[in-house]
Parts: C-alpha cells; structure tokens; sequence
C-alpha cells in the first residue's frame, strides 16, 4: 500500500467518514485506518472503487490513473467497462475521475503506446467520454496527477454532510 502522508491514528474521525475503497484497487489513494477528517476501510464493491459506509446506493466514484487505462476502458476492454458503467445507474451520484488534467488526454503524444492510430486516441476517449455523460448521467472530472484524494474526500464528505442533514431522504 502506499504511504499516506495523512495517516494520523486508528481512530475514528469525528464527522464519522468512512470512505470504502474496493479491494480491487491496485494502488488505492490511502492506506486503510484512521486519517485527518475520516477513516478508511477495504471492502469488495459492486461498483466503482470509492463510496461511503453505508451509503453505496448514494454514490460511487470511478477512478481512472493515467491516459493508458481509460483509452484501453473505451477500446479493448469497452465491453468490460460498458458493464462497469452499467452497473453504476443503480447509484444516484456517479463519477469517473481521471487522474490526468484535460490538455493531457487530449494530446496524441499522450499516446505513444497506441501503434498507428495515436493522432486519433484523443477523439476516441473524448466522444467516449462525452457519450458517457449523456448516455449514462456519469460526471467526468479531470483532477490532475494530484488531485485524486482530494477530490475523492471532499466529494464524499460533502454528500455525507447532505444526508446526514437529509437532503437525500429518498435515498438508501
């Protein structure tokens, strides 16, 4: 697991956060335990790879780590990950984050792993995208190479901050 410069203790927040990261993360934002705000425990998720403790209907957050794994997400395993999206419109709040900033997966030098067809990769994963958002009411965020645990947390804090104010009545 990585380091998490954030680990302070075992012991549970006092907001009561707990984020549940899929066990299928292969390298999760945080180490599970205690950690400034919230705590975070490991669990096998239906879908996504972060949601809330008891809120998973609420929602689910999608990470995507580079240029390489959401090409490969609308191309060569866009079956496995049609399913994965699927799956998600049971969940009310549905994201994709992708760990790279626009300007990035926009550029086909972003895509030299891709043999012949690099000038056309960026369409390719934009339209997907764009059609995922419309087709499917998934929110794409682009967060930057730094990004992820922040917005991770500060996305599920504040739908946690909703529900627990019941804003989301109707829900779980």
């Amino acid at each position: 697991m990585p380091k998490s410069t954030e680990l302070q203790s075992d012991e549970p927040s006092g907001d009561g956060l707990v984020i549940i990261a899929d066990t299928k993360e292969k390298k999760p934002l945080w180490r599970e335990g205690g950690h400034r705000g919230f705590r975070v425990k490991y669990k096998s998720l239906k879908t996504g790879d972060y949601t809330i403790e008891g809120l998973e209907t609420l929602v689910t957050i999608e990470r995507k780590a580079s240029v390489h794994e959401i090409y490969g997400n609308f191309t060569n395993d866009r079956d496995r990950f049609m399913r994965e999206i699927e799956r998600m419109k049971d969940i009310r709040y549905r994201f994709i984050m992708i760990e790279e900033d626009y300007e990035t997966v926009m550029d086909p030098k972003s895509y030299k792993f891709v043999r012949g067809r690099a000038y056309y990769a960026p369409n390719v994963v934009l339209s997907s995208l764009i059609a995922t958002t419309l087709f499917s009411n998934v929110h794409v965020v682009f967060v930057g190479k730094n990004g992820g645990r922040d917005f991770v947390r500060r996305t599920l804090k504040k739908c946690k901050e909703y529900y627990d104010k019941g804003k989301f009545d109707d829900v779980v």
